[in-house]
């Protein structure tokens, strides 16, 4: 559902849903690394960046490339 919201731009909503299935405790690595996608979207970087460190310690590829090139070029 988080998905659905996502692709229809309610970036909003999206970020609720992935809220309840971290507390949920659905697949926890894959929902923070949308939320912090979502987040993004509506420009808040600080909140995204803290859900992809947290992907990334839980093994998402995806996330830990986005945390390895933001210590790269933010250098």
């Amino acid at each position: 559902k988080g998905q659905d919201f996502f692709r229809n731009g309610q970036y909003d909503k999206a970020v609720m849903q992935f809220c309840r299935v971290i507390k949920a405790g659905g697949n926890k690595k894959l929902a923070l690394y949308n939320r912090g996608v979502a987040l993004f979207k509506l420009n808040k970087n600080n909140a995204a960046m803290q859900d992809f460190k947290s992907a990334a310690k839980l093994g998402h590829k995806k996330a830990q490339e986005i945390c390895s090139s933001f210590v790269v070029t933010s250098r």
